[in-house]
């Protein structure tokens, strides 16, 4: 009775759950559909062999939860519910439009979450090099180094 789950999933087949995902179900609907847990679904769907395939599926879907997102909000402008107010639907259709791009963000990170910036104010620690203990041969390694990498910056030349 455990492995039932597993029995049907490996019956449909990674490839159509990849298209179920892609297509914009989502894992809670299609397990539901199937007649399993959602747990189940998703421990066959982490598994490393199919894992990859799945997580790319789930991306392709996250475009489709944007539009939507987008299509609402469109929509409300056009009509609103017989009997409610036009504020109450714009409200609503907002909400809606919010959680279809949180989910879209949560399905496809990099495309659709928030943007990271990252700052670096002061000054980075860089090991400093006593001069005093090298010798005369890697001085003049140095010097050579230094003036082939900037002869623009003034470093001083022997000629």
């Amino acid at each position: 009775m455990g492995d039932m789950p597993k029995v049907k999933l490996n019956a449909m087949g990674v490839d159509a759950v990849c298209e179920a995902f892609a297509s914009g179900m989502m894992m809670r609907e299609l397990a539901r559909k199937m007649g399993i847990n959602i747990w189940s679904m998703v421990n066959w769907c982490r598994d490393p062999v199919r894992a990859d395939q799945i997580r790319s599926a789930r991306a392709e879907g996250a475009a489709l939860w944007d539009e939507r997102a987008e299509r609402v909000l469109l929509d409300v402008s056009a009509k609103t519910e017989e009997g409610t107010d036009a504020k109450v639907g714009f409200y609503r259709a907002q909400a809606l439009a919010q959680h279809y791009r949180w989910r879209a963000s949560k399905l496809a990170p990099a495309e659709y979450g928030d943007k990271v910036a990252v700052e670096h104010s002061g000054r980075i620690a860089t090991p400093s090099l006593d001069l005093t203990k090298l010798t005369d041969d890697q001085l003049e390694q140095l010097r050579t180094i230094a003036q082939a990498a900037a002869p623009a910056k003034g470093v001083p030349s022997d000629e």
